[in-house]
């Protein structure tokens, strides 16, 4: 019979547990250093800022590695003030421009993965598949880490998940997940969602946990409140509920109809058993912005920067003559449209940056010069300028994005993709051509979303309906997706065919008065306003990738990972579906991919894997300033679908389903693959890939109707290696209260049905035993 596995301490943590002269426990002290920092300080313009003491290895710059190679020897036998000095490179506190609008911390980056270079090889060992035997509403793992050095030792480290907080949680005084409005307040009487239905008043918290970065203090936690201070940013996703014993209106809170919301917490890693433990946790102030719609997945920038997403971007031709009120509903500004002082459409669909400074306090940016589409993630390149980003919908976009200067995003070169088809068999294989879209500072863009710039300025445009070419020179076709609408129908499409037909019955029934037909036909016939190419191509750039010739077929474009060493950058589609199938075409203007194969093994989604290459020229015959260009597509694992006896469609569960968050770790040379399945799997899996021996292992299984999402990989903290992974539960929200009484659906949110999960995988000490 499994047993919970989230205990507080394990006998394995114990087993890792390093122990510590008194001379270590008073490396903190703040005089010691002060007096390392002057050895440290540079000519450099920001040099006058306050320096890091906690620092990782990660960070170091290659002089350092050499002379680190020679102490690692004795590092064990004696942790003196000297030692200390050389282990933390020192990060700079993050500075800005003039007129603050964007990041230029100093510090060195270099290849992880190499620290540790005794460890020889990695194996995660599987853990099958008991479905009956499995807790309900907590993770579940048998599997192993092996790791094999090269000094000939081995060791096994037993993986365990532990929790540091789930959405609801109190931590320092202030709940993890709270939706607050501009002025800081909880939102609370909020009327009807979005396809109107009353929503009965109470505090509203966001149960999808996803995009998560640990972020190294430039400078000292609070004295007293943590040991090894790390601050972890979270975004939170569209899920949410409340717990209200009000009598009217729903218990659950129907999505995309919130402002959403990003937290900062302040983690402890506990020195002798690498121990992770939150200390306090803040709402992040994201009024400078113009509050957040939809964040999803993240990366952590080279420079320690959370990089952020928001996707399904609101339809600007929709929200022109429409309110967007799920972002009324943050500025206070209920039925206004966007040119009445509402919220603006164009505000969101941006990455965005999150640095902490110093005092721990965390700055937010909204990076306008990257594009503006259905952002899943940003993930950057060694060279700090190159960022690829991928689009999640249906007839999307890939999108390339090369910064003027490093580490500097606020200006630069936006690229999207041509797929040029080699083979549709098993995935396909492409060569990839980059368009150029244009070029832009952050401030230009900014100043069209502060005029409050409308769809019908930037484009003319008709719809296939009245559309003839006698009537409309100079208009061209386009098939994309269009971005988030107001009152999506329900149930939704992708989930309906795995519920009960009893219980589709009463749902459909139930719903019915709600539903709404198709509210916009995908092909549009679009031309550029003169003057308005840049605006076209910056706040609506999928729909201007598409008339420039880039391909617009993908699917659900989602997760990303690099692998440096090999210079290769793995990308996510989720499901593989519609405009990406040979044959299913429709009325889309062009026809780039055309995947063979079964459409139930395909629909379980693919990884691709891409070259990465140097001196690559766009289609336009300009070199890319870049050296880390993507030139190709070839799928690297494919799922495999299958058709059961009750005719429910699933995905193998030994398999990969849906995958989702992805991350590769360096130092193990694994890709870690997180699961979406939406049903097509019993539950959602974690899986573990080696690049070298092509080898597929489960992991962990997430509880019940839960996502595995947030997923980040910090390779080296103080010689620990964690993996984050959340769960964003998603137990059927709109149909939750059927059949339940007020009081047990109260009970059930209490009992952790809806709250999301933040925590980790970990602690794994790297060195080798002694």
């Amino acid at each position: 019979m499994a047993t919970p596995i989230n205990t507080k301490h394990s006998q394995r943590v114990k087993d890792q547990r390093r122990v510590m002269d008194e001379a270590s426990r008073q490396r903190r002290a703040r005089k010691k250093l002060e007096s390392l920092e002057q050895d440290n300080f540079h000519d450099d313009p920001h040099a006058d800022l306050v320096m890091s003491k906690k620092a990782l290895s990660l960070f170091q710059d290659d002089d350092a590695i050499a002379s680190a190679k020679q102490r690692e020897k004795n590092r064990r036998k004696s942790k003196n003030a000297e030692y200390y000095k050389q282990r933390f490179v020192f990060l700079y506190i993050l500075g800005q421009t003039k007129d603050h609008e964007s990041i230029n911390e100093k510090s060195e980056f270099r290849t992880p993965g190499l620290d540790n270079e005794e460890i020889l090889s990695a194996e995660f060992t599987h853990t099958e598949f008991p479905l009956n035997q499995l807790p309900a509403n907590a993770p579940f793992s048998k599997s192993v880490l092996r790791l094999h050095y090269k000094s000939g030792f081995s060791k096994e480290i037993p993986l365990s998940y532990n929790t540091l907080f789930h959405s609801g949680d109190s931590i320092g005084g202030e709940q993890a997940g709270l939706v607050k409005n501009m002025k800081g307040d909880s939102i609370k009487q909020w009327g009807n969602s979005a396809d109107g239905l009353p929503i009965r008043p109470g505090p509203i918290f966001l149960s999808g946990i996803d995009g998560s970065s640990l972020i190294f203090p430039v400078a000292p936690g609070p004295m007293g409140e943590s040991d090894n201070p790390l601050y972890l940013v979270t975004q939170f996703e569209h899920r949410s509920w409340l717990e209200s014993d009000q009598p009217d209106g729903l218990p659950v809170v129907v999505e995309r109809d919130l402002p959403l919301a990003l937290n900062l917490t302040l983690i402890d890693q506990n020195s002798n058993s690498g121990e992770l433990k939150p200390i306090r946790l803040q709402n992040i102030d994201v009024s400078g912005i113009g509050g957040v719609w939809f964040p999803c997945a993240s990366s952590r920038t080279p420079w320690n920067t959370h990089l952020g997403s928001e996707e399904y971007e609101p339809d600007a031709k929709w929200f022109e003559h429409r309110p967007f009120e799920a972002m009324n509903r943050y500025f206070g500004t209920p039925g206004k449209i966007s040119i009445q002082g509402g919220a603006n459409p164009y505000n969101y669909g941006f990455p965005i940056e999150v640095a902490v400074d110093s005092e721990g306090k965390p700055r937010v940016y909204k990076r306008y010069a990257m594009g503006r589409i259905s952002l899943e993630m940003g993930q950057v390149m060694p060279d700090e300028k190159t960022v690829y980003l991928t689009d999640d919908g249906y007839d999307v976009v890939r999108l390339m994005f090369v910064a003027d200067r490093p580490r500097d995003l606020s200006s630069g070169t936006l690229y999207a993709a041509r797929w040029n088809q080699v083979s549709g068999e098993n995935g396909g294989e492409a060569n990839l051509r980059w368009i150029r879209l244009g070029h832009a500072n952050e401030n230009e863009i900014r100043k069209w979303i502060d005029k409050r710039i409308t769809f019908s300025e930037i484009f003319d445009w008709v719809e296939s309906t009245f559309y003839n070419a006698s009537s409309y020179p100079g208009f061209k076709p386009v098939y994309v997706y269009q971005g988030f609408h107001a009152r999506p129908a329900y149930p939704h499409d992708e989930i309906k065919e795995f519920l009960p037909e009893e219980l589709e019955s009463k749902i459909k029934s139930f719903l019915k008065p709600f539903e709404v037909k198709e509210l916009d036909n995908k092909l549009q016939y679009l031309r550029v306003k003169p003057g308005m190419d840049k605006a076209a191509a910056f706040l609506e750039t999928r729909k201007y990738a598409g008339l420039k010739g880039a391909t617009t077929e993908f699917t659900k474009l989602e997760g990303q990972a690099l692998n440096i060493q090999d210079r290769k950058l793995y990308t996510v589609s989720s499901k593989v579906k519609r405009g990406m199938i040979e044959g299913k075409n429709g009325s889309r203007p062009q026809d780039h991919i055309k995947l063979s194969g079964r459409k139930e093994d395909l629909a379980c989604g693919v990884i691709y894997e891409s070259d990465l290459e140097t001196k690559v020229s766009d289609t336009d015959g300009k070199l890319i300033s870049s050296e880390w260009v993507a030139v190709n597509m070839k799928s690297l694992l494919t799922s495999k679908g299958l058709k059961l006896e009750n005719g429910k469609k699933v995905c193998d569960p030994d398999s990969i389903g849906n995958p989702d968050n992805i991350v590769y770790s360096e130092k193990f040379r694994h890709l870690l693959i997180a699961e979406d399945s939406s049903g097509r799997h019993p539950r959602n899996f974690l899986w573990a890939y080696s690049i070298d021996n092509k080898k597929l292992s489960r992991i962990l299984i997430a509880p019940e109707y839960a996502e595995v999402s947030g997923l980040h990989v910090s390779e080296n903290i103080n010689d620990y290696w964690y993996l984050l992974a959340g769960f964003q539960k998603d137990p059927d929200l709109n149909f939750l209260y059927l059949g339940k009484s007020r009081k047990d659906i109260n009970r059930l949110i209490r009992n952790g049905y809806i709250n999301g999960i933040s925590g980790y995988l970990g602690p794994v000490f790297l060195h080798p035993p002694h």
